[in-house]
Parts: C-alpha cells; sequence; structure tokens
C-alpha cells in the first residue's frame, strides 16, 4: 500500500482530535491526564484547542520536511 507524504500528518491530526474532542477514553499516567486538564481548562472549547494543536502540528511537518531537504542537499554536496 503507497501513501502520501501527509498521511502522517493525518495521523497526528487524527490523534489530537480524538484526545480532545472526547470521541475515545485515553489511558494516561496522572501527570499526562492532569496537564491534558489544564490545556482543556485555557480554551473555552475543545475545538479551540484543537484548532491551535493543529496549526502546530502542521508548522512542525512543513518545518521537519524543510530541514530534511536541507539535510539530503547537504550530504550530497559532502559526498
Amino acid at each position: 500500500m503507497t501513501r502520501g507524504k501527509s498521511f502522517i500528518l493525518t495521523l497526528f491530526i487524527e490523534a489530537v482530535e480524538e484526545r480532545f474532542a472526547g470521541k475515545t477514553k485515553i489511558i494516561a499516567s496522572g501527570t499526562t491526564a492532569a496537564l491534558d486538564e489544564v490545556l482543556k481548562s485555557k480554551y473555552t472549547a475543545a475545538a479551540a484547542l484543537i484548532e491551535q494543536n493543529t496549526t502546530a502540528i502542521k508548522e512542525a511537518y512543513n518545518l521537519a520536511l524543510e530541514k530534511a531537504k536541507e539535510c539530503k542537499k547537504s550530504y550530497f554536496i559532502i559526498n
């Protein structure tokens, strides 16, 4: 099965939606659960929390792609 480059990005975004929209039960340590509750309390709606996380995930993904391309170019220049 061939998957597009954004397959991983899609999985991360779906995981955030599942975690914070209450679609599924998440088993986490006490510390992680407490952190989740603090994050949820800072947003008036789960949608805002999900949107902020989705934006961060997309930006990190794009940055990683750029860095990977730079490393690949450097590799071919050095070798």
